[in-house]
């Protein structure tokens, strides 16, 4: 066809492609309607009737297209994921329950095959919940700190908050919440326009410790005036503060306070140097589970602020080491150690400045409970934290680091998009092509090599085509999503195969809707042990169903269920195999080439025997072939339209 691009592209929007776009238009809009229900009606049975009449649309719609591959995927899409997913949100369930969600992204999650990816760092209430020391750098070269450290449980939550003003001076605000037994501390510090030190400490103690406030005041005239009002309870303390100003006018102090039993005892040296700068050196040593602090502060010559704050914590109560100093260019220089007991997860934080006086920082999660970690390789550090939450025991990877030229560089966390690299798609888009041109040689090659390449053809235009709709989602909810498949041709039993590697946003569909209710049922009539069994043959058998829905969209013939005896039978093996487990336990394992090799001749073989027969009855292929012509001929023709313009604009 000749012509410009514009009537090129319109020739061949008519028809099926026009079709699909109204199919997906009505889609849309119906997806709207049903986030105005969501907004509007609670969870429960209201909104699920609410939801039944998009749900019975939805399976009505791919009826109306004739393309094996636009009906086949909009069949997959909507009539199978997007409809469980509304089954889930109806009981305000699943991926489309958060209530953040802006309708652009509802409508995306709900209408595309996608799962967006849990962060690395989830909030637990067993682990560190916010992120640990954010540093950066003023325009004038000075460092400005502030991390943000909150545990759970019985561990003591600190926040602290560093700047340096603008003429260089240091301004810290502490602020320590403990749990339990532990005290809470407040201090805020602050200088005067002058210069001078004003120090406003707040302790308040709970159970046996006293509490203490203390007001510090400056005249009039410049000098210093405390009234300090103590009360102790039961076990009392004794408080001993000196104030005094030098001979100068600068101010120093040393208050003492030692507890007995359980109470923490603190000491706290202040002193100005003889330059006006501030100097400071607090101890805090706690007994038993209260946690000790030791900082000690310090200026130096230059003017330059130097800092090492120790906190070693006993039993589950975390541990922190942080050392701090400014070398002798003038340049911060951190070393933070976080060690954690038991559940509490560990981390540890390095922060250099190079050589060319560039901020540097490398954290190092690290969990405590299950982590596979193997720190150091070949010299270099590498790092590779799994973190495990209880309840919902979800694991993740997080945070490589490499040693290079003596410093410490962090490698980006590797996000499920970059898991498989371009080469890898590349090479499977050349195979699928590949296998496009044998079929042209089909009368010539044996019937069971043609369902070997039908395999084939099935696993990466499945891959492709997801991938393809997985990096749009991603462009445009700019999110990281889960991967689809995982090497499935990898797979070491049927368990590994179907759970883990072979179209993954079935599994996670499936198991909320399905497999979870079922097996919660049976756990009540059978016991924990037999109830994965009845659960396991029920999900096979809706799949198998929704499977047997597919092909009827593709060929609208009567279904002969060979479809879902394929997945019967794949349940049945796949209870027996978890038995077989659970008999012999750890005793025997088969050698991983033998499992790979067993577990996909398994599938090739039934699937020559029950599912290629009914998807070849409909003539997919035939029909497949013939519409891989027409894309051919549709950028044969969208090419010689651009050729034809460019050659116009140049005799012009």
């Amino acid at each position: 066809m000749e012509g410009n691009i514009i009537s090129v592209i319109k020739y061949w929007i008519e028809g099926e492609i026009e079709i699909f776009i109204k199919v997906w238009l009505l889609i849309y809009a119906s997806l709207c309607y049903c986030y105005l229900v969501i907004k509007i009606i609670p969870k429960g049975l209201f909104r699920l009737l609410s939801f039944l009449p998009m749900i019975c649309f939805f399976l009505y719609l791919p009826l109306k297209i004739n393309s094996v591959h636009l009906c086949g995927n909009t069949a997959f899409f909507i009539s199978w994921l997007c409809n469980f997913k509304l089954l889930l949100l109806a009981f305000d369930q699943g991926s489309l329950s958060d209530s953040s969600l802006s309708i652009t992204k509802f409508l995306i999650l709900a209408c595309l095959p996608i799962k967006i990816q849990q962060k690395s760092q989830e909030k637990s209430e067993l682990y560190v919940q916010d992120e640990v020391n954010r540093g950066r750098l003023h325009q004038n070269g000075h460092f400005r700190k502030t991390p943000l450290t909150k545990s759970a449980e019985k561990v003591s939550g600190v926040q602290i908050r560093k700047d340096f003003d603008k003429n260089g001076h240091f301004q810290e605000t502490p602020s320590i919440k403990s749990a339990g037994k532990i005290s809470s501390v407040q201090t805020r510090k602050d200088f005067d326009k002058n210069g001078h030190f004003q120090e406003t400490p707040s302790i308040k103690s709970a159970g046996k410790i006293s509490s203490v406030q203390t007001r510090k005041d400056f005249d009039k005239n410049g000098y210093f005036q405390e009234t300090p009002s103590t009360t102790s309870a039961e076990k009392k303390f004794r408080v001993q503060t000196r104030k005094d100003f030098d001979k100068n006018g600068h101010f120093q102090e040393t208050p003492s306070i030692k507890s007995a039993g359980k109470i923490s005892s603190l000491q706290t040296r202040k002193n100005f140097d003889k330059n006006g700068y501030f100097q400071e050196t607090p101890s805090t040593k706690s007994a038993e589970k209260i946690s000790s602090v030791q900082i000690r502060k310090d200026f130096d010559k230059n003017g330059h602020f130097q800092e090492t704050p120790s906190t070693k914590s006993a039993e589950k109560i975390s541990s922190v080491q942080i050392r701090k100093d400014f070398d002798k260019n003038g340049h911060f220089q951190e070393t933070p150690s976080t060690k954690s007991a038991e559940k509490i997860s560990i981390v540890q934080t390095r922060k250099d400045f190079d050589k060319n006086g560039h901020f540097q920082e490398t954290p190092a999660p690290l969990s405590a409970a299950n982590t596979e970690n193997n720190p150091f390789q070949d010299g270099h550090f590498h790092e590779t934290p799994s973190q495990k939450s209880a309840e919902k025991s979800s694991s993740v990877q997080n945070g490589k680091y490499s040693h290079k030229n003596g410093h410490l560089q962090e490698k980006p966390f590797p996000s499920s998009g970059k898991c498989k690299s371009i080469l890898n798609y590349g090479i499977k888009t050349l195979l699928f092509a590949l296998i496009l041109r044998v079929y042209d040689y089909s009368d010539y090659i044996h019937p069971h090599i043609i369902m070997v390449i039908y395999c084939f053809h099935i696993y990466f235009s499945l891959e492709i085509i997801l991938a393809i709709v997985s990096g749009l989602a991603r462009g445009l909810l700019g999110l990281e999503l889960e991967p689809q498949f995982n090497e499935p041709y990898l797979s070491t039993s049927l368990q590994d195969f179907w759970g883990r590697r072979w179209n993954l946003i079935v599994t996670r569909i499936l198991r909320p809707t399905v497999y979870n209710p079922t097996l919660s049922l049976s756990t009540n009539i059978l016991g924990r042990k037999w109830a994965p069994l009845p659960a396991v043959m029920a999900t096979f058998v809706v799949s198998g169903l929704m499977h047997e829905l597919i092909f009827y969209y593709l060929g609208r013939v009567k279904p002969t269920w060979e479809i879902t005896w394929f997945f019967l039978l794949h349940g049945v093996c796949l209870n027996i195999e978890i038995c077989v487990k659970k008999a012999i336990s750890d005793r025997f394992k088969l050698p991983t080439i033998i499992g790979t090799i067993w577990t996909v001749g398994f599938v090739m073989i039934t699937g020559f025997w029950l599912f290629f027969p009914q998807l070849l009855r409909c003539n997919s292929d035939v029909r497949a072939f013939k519409e891989y012509e027409a894309i051919g001929a549709f950028f044969k023709d969208v090419t010689n339209a651009v050729n034809s313009a460019f050659l116009r604009h140049k005799r012009i």
